[in-house]
């Protein structure tokens, strides 16, 4: 790959292994399609991440940021 190269899509995939079982109540969570509970980092839920936001009106509201393990 040189800096020259072209690409209509680029998908980059370091990865990230995702365990909601961890959670107690999480996948029950995210499999609501109307409920509260979304998340970038599954398919089956990143859409509804942004209706989420956008029905957001007051309250308190918990964000994650994980960061990867670089080694």
């Amino acid at each position: 790959m040189s800096s020259s190269d072209r690409y209509d899509f680029l998908v980059v995939a370091p990865g990230l292994k995702i365990d909601f079982d961890k959670i107690k109540g999480l996948n029950e969570g995210l499999a609501d399609p109307n409920g509260p509970v979304s998340s970038i980092y599954s398919v089956d839920s990143v859409e509804k991440v942004w209706k989420n936001i956008q029905n957001f009106k007051k309250g308190n509201a918990v964000c994650v940021i994980i960061s990867l393990d670089s080694r």
